[in-house]
């Protein structure tokens, strides 16, 4: 779903724990897949660890985003997808809405990722 930044701000003004985002891409595949409803929580950026799933808003396409939170580099956020092997655009905290609750990657899993990307 694309949202402009104003619904967006109310999105992240009422988001609750809980709440179910729909994923639209394939770039979470095959951990989540595309259509997949996703349980978040709002979050801050000093709340995150690395290797979190994220839904941040994309600017450039007004469309919300789930990847994998990877670090703060230049007060910018850094995040990865899992399909490819590439980090997305820097994306400045503001624009950060949640972190998913219980799609979580076990310590095998972030060694996989840290090693291989």
């Amino acid at each position: 779903m694309n949202y402009n930044l104003a619904e967006f701000k109310v999105l992240q003004k009422n988001l609750k724990k809980g709440t179910q985002l729909n994923v639209l891409t394939t770039s979470m595949e095959p951990y989540i897949r595309s259509g997949e409803l996703v349980e978040v929580e709002p979050i801050r950026l000093d709340q995150l660890s690395p290797y979190d799933i994220i839904v941040y808003w994309e600017e450039k396409r007004s469309v919300l985003i789930c990847h994998i939170f990877k670090e703060v580099r230049e007060n910018k956020i850094i995040c990865m997808p899992l399909a490819i092997n590439r980090e997305d655009k820097p994306f400045h905290p503001t624009l950060l809405l949640a972190r998913a609750t219980k799609l979580k990657f076990g310590f095998f899993q972030k060694l996989l990722l840290k090693w291989f990307r």
